[in-house]
Protein backbone atom coordinates (compact mmCIF):
# COMPACT_ATOMS: atom_id res chain seq x y z
CA UNK A 1 0.00 0.00 0.00
CA UNK A 2 1.60 3.50 -1.27
CA UNK A 3 0.75 5.88 0.70
CA UNK A 4 1.73 10.22 -0.52
CA UNK A 5 2.18 12.86 1.71
CA UNK A 6 0.67 15.88 0.44
CA UNK A 7 3.81 18.87 0.28
CA UNK A 8 3.59 21.62 2.94
CA UNK A 9 4.09 25.02 1.75
CA UNK A 10 6.71 26.84 3.68
CA UNK A 11 7.27 30.57 3.65
CA UNK A 12 10.74 31.47 2.29
CA UNK A 13 11.94 35.68 3.04
CA UNK A 14 13.85 36.42 0.15
CA UNK A 15 14.34 39.93 0.99
CA UNK A 16 18.17 41.35 1.33
CA UNK A 17 18.25 44.42 3.37
CA UNK A 18 20.95 45.56 2.94
CA UNK A 19 20.87 45.71 -0.17
CA UNK A 20 17.47 47.34 -0.37
CA UNK A 21 19.01 49.91 2.21
CA UNK A 22 22.12 51.28 0.00
CA UNK A 23 19.47 51.55 -3.12
CA UNK A 24 17.10 53.67 -1.43
CA UNK A 25 20.26 55.81 0.14
CA UNK A 26 21.70 56.25 -3.27
CA UNK A 27 18.08 57.11 -4.98
CA UNK A 28 17.86 60.34 -2.37
CA UNK A 29 21.24 61.88 -3.30
CA UNK A 30 21.92 63.72 -5.85
CA UNK A 31 23.87 62.74 -8.83
CA UNK A 32 27.18 65.16 -9.41
CA UNK A 33 27.27 66.44 -12.91
CA UNK A 34 30.06 65.34 -15.32
CA UNK A 35 32.67 67.48 -15.93
CA UNK A 36 33.29 69.20 -19.49
CA UNK A 37 36.00 67.37 -21.95
CA UNK A 38 39.25 69.81 -22.40
CA UNK A 39 41.09 70.25 -25.47
CA UNK A 40 43.97 67.31 -25.99
CA UNK A 41 47.16 68.95 -25.15
CA UNK A 42 50.19 68.67 -27.53
CA UNK A 43 51.80 66.37 -24.81
CA UNK A 44 48.68 63.81 -25.68
CA UNK A 45 48.99 64.24 -29.53
CA UNK A 46 52.47 63.51 -29.22
CA UNK A 47 52.11 60.60 -27.19
CA UNK A 48 49.60 59.75 -29.59
CA UNK A 49 52.23 59.96 -32.98
CA UNK A 50 54.44 58.23 -31.08
CA UNK A 51 52.37 55.32 -30.55
CA UNK A 52 51.46 55.42 -34.53
CA UNK A 53 55.00 55.38 -34.90
CA UNK A 54 55.74 52.51 -32.93
CA UNK A 55 53.07 50.47 -34.42
CA UNK A 56 54.40 51.06 -38.13
CA UNK A 57 57.81 50.11 -36.53
CA UNK A 58 56.27 47.10 -34.88
CA UNK A 59 55.17 46.02 -38.78
CA UNK A 60 56.69 42.64 -39.31
CA UNK A 61 59.27 42.93 -42.45
CA UNK A 62 57.06 40.34 -44.99
CA UNK A 63 54.24 43.25 -44.91
CA UNK A 64 56.49 45.63 -45.40
CA UNK A 65 58.20 43.93 -48.64
CA UNK A 66 54.58 43.44 -49.49
CA UNK A 67 53.83 47.03 -49.54
CA UNK A 68 56.80 48.35 -51.82
CA UNK A 69 56.39 44.86 -53.93
CA UNK A 70 53.13 46.56 -54.95
CA UNK A 71 54.33 49.79 -55.64
CA UNK A 72 57.26 48.89 -57.55
CA UNK A 73 54.28 46.29 -59.35
CA UNK A 74 52.36 49.05 -59.98
CA UNK A 75 55.33 51.83 -61.47
CA UNK A 76 56.22 48.99 -63.65
CA UNK A 77 52.67 48.48 -64.94
CA UNK A 78 52.45 51.94 -65.62
CA UNK A 79 55.86 52.38 -67.22
CA UNK A 80 54.76 49.41 -69.49
CA UNK A 81 51.68 51.15 -70.01
CA UNK A 82 53.52 54.23 -71.50
CA UNK A 83 56.37 52.42 -73.74
CA UNK A 84 53.17 50.32 -74.99
CA UNK A 85 51.37 53.56 -76.36
CA UNK A 86 54.82 54.94 -77.48
CA UNK A 87 55.19 51.64 -79.74
CA UNK A 88 51.82 52.01 -80.91
CA UNK A 89 52.15 55.58 -81.96
CA UNK A 90 55.19 54.78 -83.77
CA UNK A 91 53.42 51.88 -85.14
CA UNK A 92 50.86 54.21 -86.68
CA UNK A 93 53.16 57.00 -87.52
CA UNK A 94 55.33 53.98 -89.88
CA UNK A 95 51.89 52.48 -91.23
CA UNK A 96 51.13 55.86 -92.38
CA UNK A 97 54.03 56.40 -94.06
CA UNK A 98 54.50 53.24 -95.95
CA UNK A 99 50.72 53.99 -96.92
CA UNK A 100 52.23 57.57 -98.42
CA UNK A 101 55.13 55.43 -100.27
CA UNK A 102 53.32 52.75 -101.95
CA UNK A 103 50.76 55.40 -103.15
CA UNK A 104 53.50 57.54 -104.13
CA UNK A 105 54.97 55.04 -105.96
CA UNK A 106 51.96 53.91 -107.75
CA UNK A 107 51.39 57.44 -109.17
CA UNK A 108 55.19 57.87 -110.42
CA UNK A 109 54.92 54.75 -112.18
CA UNK A 110 51.82 55.18 -113.70
CA UNK A 111 53.32 59.06 -114.87
CA UNK A 112 56.56 57.73 -116.05
CA UNK A 113 54.97 54.81 -118.11
CA UNK A 114 52.50 56.89 -119.79
CA UNK A 115 55.46 59.78 -121.23
CA UNK A 116 56.71 56.62 -122.48
CA UNK A 117 53.82 54.74 -124.05
CA UNK A 118 52.38 57.82 -125.83
CA UNK A 119 56.13 59.01 -126.84
CA UNK A 120 57.00 55.83 -128.66
CA UNK A 121 60.04 55.79 -130.45
CA UNK A 122 60.49 59.41 -129.53
CA UNK A 123 61.06 58.44 -125.58
CA UNK A 124 62.98 56.67 -123.94
CA UNK A 125 62.22 54.11 -120.79
CA UNK A 126 61.06 55.52 -117.28
CA UNK A 127 64.28 56.58 -114.63
CA UNK A 128 63.39 56.13 -111.20
CA UNK A 129 64.43 57.20 -107.91
CA UNK A 130 64.07 55.01 -104.76
CA UNK A 131 63.56 55.83 -101.50
CA UNK A 132 63.74 52.78 -98.66
CA UNK A 133 60.45 52.82 -96.33
CA UNK A 134 60.71 51.75 -92.44
CA UNK A 135 59.73 48.11 -93.59
CA UNK A 136 63.23 47.85 -95.73
CA UNK A 137 61.13 47.63 -98.75
CA UNK A 138 62.06 50.61 -102.08
CA UNK A 139 59.74 52.55 -103.58
CA UNK A 140 59.48 54.69 -106.30
CA UNK A 141 59.17 58.74 -105.60
CA UNK A 142 60.78 60.38 -108.65
CA UNK A 143 61.08 59.73 -112.25
CA UNK A 144 61.56 60.92 -115.81
CA UNK A 145 61.89 59.77 -119.37
CA UNK A 146 64.07 61.42 -121.92
CA UNK A 147 62.35 62.51 -125.35
CA UNK A 148 63.81 63.73 -128.30
CA UNK A 149 62.59 67.25 -129.24
CA UNK A 150 64.65 68.16 -131.99
CA UNK A 151 63.37 68.53 -136.00
CA UNK A 152 62.76 66.39 -137.99
CA UNK A 153 64.36 65.90 -141.82
CA UNK A 154 61.03 67.95 -143.24
CA UNK A 155 58.34 70.32 -142.10
CA UNK A 156 55.87 67.99 -142.78
CA UNK A 157 57.72 65.14 -140.61
CA UNK A 158 58.50 67.73 -137.65
CA UNK A 159 54.95 68.72 -137.56
CA UNK A 160 53.75 65.54 -137.10
CA UNK A 161 56.94 64.25 -134.50
CA UNK A 162 56.15 67.66 -132.33
CA UNK A 163 52.34 66.24 -132.38
CA UNK A 164 52.99 63.09 -130.90
CA UNK A 165 55.58 64.69 -128.18
CA UNK A 166 52.78 67.16 -127.40
CA UNK A 167 50.54 64.57 -126.51
CA UNK A 168 53.52 62.13 -124.83
CA UNK A 169 54.31 65.62 -122.00
CA UNK A 170 50.55 65.82 -121.24
CA UNK A 171 49.50 62.35 -121.43
CA UNK A 172 49.48 61.81 -117.04
CA UNK A 173 46.51 62.85 -115.43
CA UNK A 174 48.43 65.13 -113.38
CA UNK A 175 51.45 66.74 -116.16
CA UNK A 176 54.18 68.05 -113.66
CA UNK A 177 55.46 72.09 -114.86
CA UNK A 178 58.65 70.56 -116.40
CA UNK A 179 55.56 68.45 -118.69
CA UNK A 180 53.83 71.67 -120.06
CA UNK A 181 57.57 73.16 -120.45
CA UNK A 182 58.11 70.41 -122.48
CA UNK A 183 54.44 70.60 -124.22
CA UNK A 184 54.91 74.09 -124.96
CA UNK A 185 58.26 74.01 -126.90
CA UNK A 186 56.84 71.20 -128.85
CA UNK A 187 53.96 73.27 -129.73
CA UNK A 188 56.07 76.21 -130.81
CA UNK A 189 58.15 73.68 -133.04
CA UNK A 190 55.09 72.74 -134.87
CA UNK A 191 53.85 76.38 -135.47
CA UNK A 192 57.72 76.88 -137.37
CA UNK A 193 56.91 73.79 -139.23
CA UNK A 194 53.50 75.03 -140.14
CA UNK A 195 55.60 78.24 -141.48
CA UNK A 196 57.88 76.89 -143.48
CA UNK A 197 55.12 74.22 -145.10
CA UNK A 198 52.93 77.23 -146.30
CA UNK A 199 56.30 78.92 -147.50
CA UNK A 200 57.13 76.01 -149.37
CA UNK A 201 53.91 75.76 -150.80
CA UNK A 202 53.80 79.35 -151.83
CA UNK A 203 57.03 79.39 -153.48
CA UNK A 204 56.01 76.24 -155.31
CA UNK A 205 53.14 78.68 -156.51
CA UNK A 206 55.47 81.26 -157.92
CA UNK A 207 57.83 79.01 -159.13
CA UNK A 208 54.39 77.65 -161.17
CA UNK A 209 53.51 81.28 -162.42
CA UNK A 210 57.16 81.84 -163.69
CA UNK A 211 57.03 79.08 -165.44
CA UNK A 212 53.77 78.98 -167.30
CA UNK A 213 55.04 82.80 -167.77
CA UNK A 214 58.38 81.97 -169.56
CA UNK A 215 55.75 79.11 -171.31
CA UNK A 216 53.82 81.96 -172.50
CA UNK A 217 56.78 84.19 -174.08
CA UNK A 218 57.40 81.12 -175.91
CA UNK A 219 54.77 80.34 -177.11
CA UNK A 220 54.59 84.27 -178.45
CA UNK A 221 57.65 84.07 -180.03
CA UNK A 222 56.40 81.11 -182.02
CA UNK A 223 53.38 82.51 -182.77
CA UNK A 224 55.73 85.62 -184.32
CA UNK A 225 57.78 82.95 -186.44
CA UNK A 226 55.19 81.82 -187.81
CA UNK A 227 53.44 84.86 -189.32
CA UNK A 228 56.89 85.76 -190.40
CA UNK A 229 57.26 82.76 -192.59
CA UNK A 230 53.50 82.97 -193.98
CA UNK A 231 54.56 86.55 -194.95
CA UNK A 232 57.83 85.37 -196.82
CA UNK A 233 55.81 82.68 -198.26
CA UNK A 234 53.43 85.13 -199.54
CA UNK A 235 56.14 87.73 -201.04
CA UNK A 236 57.00 84.65 -204.13
CA UNK A 237 53.46 85.79 -205.53
CA UNK A 238 53.05 89.26 -204.52
CA UNK A 239 56.01 92.01 -204.63
CA UNK A 240 54.19 94.53 -202.59
CA UNK A 241 53.76 91.71 -199.88
CA UNK A 242 58.06 91.11 -200.11
CA UNK A 243 58.71 94.74 -199.59
CA UNK A 244 56.59 94.93 -196.62
CA UNK A 245 57.79 91.98 -195.08
CA UNK A 246 61.71 93.23 -195.90
CA UNK A 247 60.44 96.66 -194.28
CA UNK A 248 59.58 94.60 -190.89
CA UNK A 249 62.44 92.62 -190.95
CA UNK A 250 64.94 95.75 -191.54
CA UNK A 251 62.62 97.03 -188.59
CA UNK A 252 63.32 94.28 -186.22
CA UNK A 253 66.62 94.48 -186.95
CA UNK A 254 67.27 98.35 -186.29
CA UNK A 255 65.14 97.43 -182.94
CA UNK A 256 67.21 95.00 -181.62
CA UNK A 257 69.94 96.85 -182.58
CA UNK A 258 72.16 94.24 -184.44
CA UNK A 259 73.41 96.98 -187.03
CA UNK A 260 76.26 99.40 -186.45
CA UNK A 261 74.45 102.01 -188.76
CA UNK A 262 70.74 102.16 -187.97
CA UNK A 263 70.21 104.05 -190.91
CA UNK A 264 71.94 102.18 -193.74
CA UNK A 265 69.35 100.25 -195.66
CA UNK A 266 69.62 96.00 -195.72
CA UNK A 267 70.98 94.22 -198.08
CA UNK A 268 67.39 92.35 -198.57
CA UNK A 269 65.58 95.70 -199.94
CA UNK A 270 67.79 96.16 -202.77
CA UNK A 271 67.64 92.70 -203.99
CA UNK A 272 64.02 93.39 -204.36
Amino acid sequence: MLVASAPVALPINTANPPTEAVATEVAHKTPVTEPPKTAESPNSRTSTDSNEQQRVNQESPKEANQNQSKEESANDKQESNQQERQEQQQQNQEKQEIEGLRSRDREVRAHEAAHAAVGGAFAGSPQLTFKTGPDGQRYAVAGEVAIDISKAATPEATLTKMGQIQRAALAPADPSTQDRIVAAKAGRLADEAKVEIRQVAVEEVQAAQEERKAQAIDDEDKIDFQEDQKDEERSFFNPLAVRRASLLLNQKIINSGALDDPESEPLLSRTA
